[in-house]
């Protein structure tokens, strides 16, 4: 990128593609493309020890207004960056329209509530209360200042059925209809990552052999030399690899889920006969179905596009309940992140509000395992 002949060559791609109608772009690990030129060495010679040399480095802000300049600003497009290792003060300079930089990131803080120092392989148990500050803190960091991305699931994360204190097993359904409804009313633009939208599982990897990932396959070595970290990482490598959210996309119940007519790359899942798209269609209380209703309920709602986000239930840990508010419209979320029945807490007006959706068809002061709420006034 320090070469304006390789910047150059960039913009003619970016150009070919939205001159063939394409409507802007994901933009990899974006803030790693501008490096301290002096390389320096860092011991330990571990690649966080030396992030300071390589993300945010001193010419990303004037790279990508270069982009926007010379590219973005000549087209109706959008751009999300990938911003790995970025704080919210790093985002903020990324997206606020006045800088003319990207259109919105994609941050991660809330993919490591149930890990130990932001790694996946130190999983701990996780805990509501935790995701609750990740969320306030991104909601409040960038309202009126830049546009947030939304997602539960990315290629990089393992399924999120099973994950965030949820089930996928008995209540997979209920699950992922609860997370999807807690997700998608959040201020942002939500992102559905390809097979969340019919609720897919983990692969069911039996050992290392089964994953191709070399991340996994380079921390399994790791692992391996240094016998210390093997209590603490070795348990947890097929859970939460990479390749949980690779697996082949389950079309329907044949040999390789309609995929491929050969082998695929990765192993298909076995619950592809019961968890696929042909099945997700048919039926109709299906997490296909439901997202259908969130996306409906989305479309033309000033509220959730513009409206402010307000924690209603900070210190309670089984239940994740949030207000949009715009003027005197409001919506109210509520979701119970247990496999328990729990009863519903007061919420001040809520008897005023009316239920809009659900993942449930009757309604009581008692909130059933992974029910979700959407109230609304209006």
């Amino acid at each position: 990128w320090e070469n304006p002949k390789v910047r150059e060559e960039v913009k003619d791609i970016l150009r070919y593609w939205l001159d063939m109608g394409v409507d802007g772009f994901r933009c990899d690990v974006i803030t790693l493309i501008s490096k301290d030129q002096r390389f320096k060495n860092v011991v330990p010679t571990i690649a966080l020890a030396g992030k300071k040399y390589f993300v945010n480095g001193p010419r990303l802000h004037e790279y990508l207004h270069e982009l926007y300049t010379d590219v973005y600003q000549n087209y109706d497009c959008m751009t999300v960056g990938e911003t790995v290792l970025s704080t919210l003060d790093d985002a903020k300079k990324l997206v606020e329209p006045e800088r003319q930089e990207l259109s919105m990131i994609f941050n991660f803080d809330h993919t490591d509530v149930d890990n130990y120092m932001g790694v996946k392989y130190f999983v701990r148990k996780f805990k509501l209360k935790r995701l609750k500050k990740v969320i306030e803190k991104w909601q409040h960091g960038l309202f009126g200042k830049g546009w947030n991305s939304l997602f539960i699931e990315n290629h990089d994360q393992r399924r999120s059925v099973g994950r965030f204190g949820t089930d996928d097993t008995k209540y997979r359904i209920e699950s992922a209809c609860m997370l999807a409804a807690t997700y998608f009313f959040l201020q942002g633009t939500p992102f559905i990552y390809q097979g969340q939208e019919i609720g897919m599982t983990n692969g069911d990897f039996k050992s290392i052999e089964d994953i191709k990932d070399v991340e996994a396959h380079n921390i399994n070595t790791l692992v391996n030399k240094v016998k210390i970290l093997k209590p603490f990482m070795k348990k947890n490598m097929l859970q939460v690899s990479r390749d949980n959210a690779r697996t082949p996309m389950q079309w329907d119940d044949s040999e390789y889920a309609g995929f491929s007519s050969v082998e695929p790359w990765l192993k298909v899942n076995e619950n592809k006969c019961c968890i696929n798209v042909k099945e997700s269609i048919e039926y109709q209380d299906s997490i296909y179905h439901f997202y259908q209703k969130l996306i409906s309920f989305r479309k033309c709602n000033e509220v959730i596009k513009n409206g402010e986000y307000i924690d209603l239930l900070k210190s309670n840990s089984k239940i994740f309940a949030y207000k949009r508010k715009l003027d005197d419209k409001e919506i109210i979320i509520v979701s119970n992140f247990t496999n328990k029945e729990v009863k519903l807490p007061k919420i001040e007006g809520l008897d005023k509000f009316e239920i809009a959706l659900s993942n449930y068809v009757k309604h009581t002061f008692v909130l059933k395992p992974y029910e979700t709420r959407v109230y609304k006034n209006y």
